[in-house]
């Protein structure tokens, strides 16, 4: 592997990922250095040292806004064509 010579101060990192940054984290001594946050259900964010705060995702949610931001795209463009023809 390279040397780093410009490591990252933060990282965030979906699910699984979350465990390998850790490792690599720690692998290169730099676990006071980076901050590390896991996205979603992290299995054993709470037993690292230091530890790693997880946000967790609705998959819901996360649908709904591009589904809401499509239709009223849709709706404005459908008034558009109608106002114009």
């Amino acid at each position: 592997m390279p040397p780093i010579t410009h490591a990252p101060s933060a990282l965030d990192e979906p699910n699984l990922n979350t465990i390998d940054a850790v490792r690599a984290i720690h692998d290169l001594g730099l676990q006071h250095s980076v901050a590390l946050v896991g996205i979603d259900h992290v299995a054993l964010a709470d037993v690292v040292a230091p530890g790693v705060p997880v946000i967790a995702q609705d998959p819901g949610a996360c649908g709904a806004l591009p589904r809401s931001c499509c239709s009223r795209a849709w709706t404005a463009s459908a008034a558009r064509r109608a106002r114009s023809s």
